[in-house]
């Protein structure tokens, strides 16, 4: 009772400070464009903490620097798949400013930082009060907003084309549209298509609301007319240039055995497959919308809660904000696009601005006289308000938490206490950022091993996968100095492995960074080897 006492004293003073806040905050536009400068210099500090290439990046990052233009319209290797313009932006930036990771992450973090602006804009055009200021700390905080304005791929570029489109196809519910505006919206649609793939989702889905806004049966003759010649030209520029594209760069990519078994059970499997849909959608708060833990359940709530405001308050605007995401996941149901995690990237303004319309009403519940919804109203705002406002708050104070699989600086460490004679076992899962980073480094290639056998993320070795590994290690037996280089494991993972494999030798140094290792391993005395008969024979000289 004493418990229930003090908690019901801490929301009551918890609920007169934001009521406070609420009627104090005139300059709501201030706060905004706060929210705004905070999320611009997360994404700056992320960018300048310079992270490693992770496994997904670098696999794009062979492709760019081992390409020519006209080779990257081709299908890529490793079961990538990218628009040609950012392919063509990203290669132009290595010309240019040198193969590095600052080349690389420019063109992703120009877009993330667009993306913020844009987003501003589309929050003060289609939300008031403190709905807005909301909604831009969501966009501006939130974990993959942030994270994809960082890595070398086009998802927040997609983003970003996303917002850019959407505002430029709001007005176009008139009647008749100006030749000038029409050759103008033409264009962009057209360059916009081979820039980002799903943007033919938000284009379809604004303008199928556009449809719906005029009342095309009560037109008359002359009016449909109109009507239809100020669209035809539009709607067959665009669907040439994604004919085109399809043609000569998605049938490509679709041909990619790697890249569609990975999307394989990212399908429903029948149009009435509605637990698909319910886990689709339940995963798409989580990832990408970035409501982490339990979070995502209240993000969930506080959505529907928001879909319901807007309901009775703007119906054509929640048509407009769920247009593209059920476009998208009519694609899903027909097997044309995964509407799954990074995919659905460019989904994430729509779906934030619906949510801070959700936590405005959660906002308005605080001074409700039932204290039990302002207890719930309370919680809503600091899971999905405070938690993620303060967590990358945390990280920009402290960048190295946007540092995982960090191999670049254990690769500086085995470069720089390489000796004649060592070698290097490369376990799989840092084995694509070996690839792209190796030619910066003198391992000789003869004295270079890649293990076939992968090593789980999330648990302990087995006991087959044990020999597995001892079997493969037995190829190096009797060598002093042998380098082992691993990545992508969680800490308790990272440590049972190491301590695995300290016991198949005598540890000589270890070099620790966020989610990768370096060890180094005298096996020339171990005795675990000998019963073992190696997989393969010694590497001979040639490269893995």
């Amino acid at each position: 009772m004493k418990f229930l006492r003090s908690l019901s004293v801490t929301v009551s003073k918890f609920r007169q400070g934001l009521l406070k806040l609420q009627f104090e905050s005139a300059q709501l536009d201030r706060l905004s464009l706060a929210f705004v400068g905070f999320g611009l210099v997360a994404r700056l500090v992320q960018y300048a903490a310079n992270r490693s290439l992770w496994f997904d990046e670098a696999s794009l990052a062979i492709n760019l620097v081992n390409r020519s233009y006209g080779e990257l319209l081709e299908q890529l290797d490793y079961g990538q798949a990218a628009p040609p313009l950012f392919l063509w932006g990203e290669k132009l930036a290595i010309q240019l400013w040198g193969n590095s990771e600052y080349a690389l992450r420019l063109l992703p973090l120009l877009a993330g930082l667009i993306s913020v602006g844009l987003f501003y804009r589309l929050a003060k055009k289609l939300t008031t009060g403190v709905t807005t200021p909301i909604a831009i700390a969501l966009f501006a905080s939130l974990e993959y907003t942030v994270y994809y304005a960082g890595e070398v791929k086009p998802y927040i570029s997609d983003l970003a084309i996303a917002v850019w489109l959407f505002l430029l196809l709001l007005p176009l519910d008139r009647l008749r549209l100006g030749w000038r505006r029409l050759g103008w919206l033409s264009a962009v649609g057209v360059v916009c298509i081979w820039a980002s793939f799903p943007c033919i989702f938000v284009m379809a889905g604004v303008e199928l609301v556009n449809f719906c806004k005029l009342p095309v049966w009560r037109l008359s003759g002359q009016q449909f007319r109109t009507w239809l010649l100020s669209r035809l030209p539009l709607y067959a520029a665009w669907l040439t240039s994604f004919a085109v594209l399809y043609g000569t760069v998605i049938r490509q990519a679709l041909n990619n055995a790697d890249l569609v078994n990975s999307w394989g059970e990212r399908y429903p499997e029948s149009w009435f497959d509605i637990v698909w849909v319910l886990d689709a959608l339940g995963q798409f708060f989580y990832r990408p919308l970035g409501f982490l833990g339990f979070t995502d359940a209240i993000a969930m709530v506080v959505f529907v809660c928001g879909c319901v405001c807007l309901y009775r308050r703007d119906r054509e605007q929640l048509a407009l904000l769920n247009a593209p995401l059920l476009i998208t996941l009519a694609a899903s149901y027909l097997h044309k696009y995964p509407f799954r995690g990074r995919l659905v990237l460019f989904l994430a303004p729509f779906a934030l601005l619906i949510v801070a319309e959700g936590l405005t009403f959660c906002l308005e519940q605080i001074a409700h006289r039932r204290r039990y919804r302002a207890v719930l109203a309370i919680v809503a705002l600091v899971a999905l308000l405070v938690f993620p406002v303060g967590r990358m708050g945390v990280k920009v104070v402290l960048p190295q938490r946007f540092l995982f699989d960090h191999i670049r600086p254990v690769l500086d460490y085995m470069q720089a206490h390489w000796q004649t004679g060592d070698r290097l076992y490369v376990l799989p899962s840092p084995q694509q950022q070996f690839l792209y980073y190796r030619q910066r480094y003198d391992f000789p290639p003869q004295a270079t091993l890649l293990s076939p056998y992968p090593v789980p993320s999330n648990r302990s070795l087995s006991a087959e996968e044990l020999d597995h590994y001892r079997q493969d290690l037995a190829q190096l037996k009797d060598q002093p100095r042998v380098w082992i280089l691993m990545a992508r494991k969680r800490p308790a993972v990272e440590t049972a492995l190491l301590e695995e494999l300290k016991q198949w030798g005598q540890p000589l140094d270890v070099v620790k960074q966020p989610f990768a290792v370096g060890l180094l391993l005298d096996l020339s005395h171990s005795h675990k080897f000998d019963a073992v008969t190696p997989t393969t024979e010694p590497p001979d000289g040639s490269p893995p």
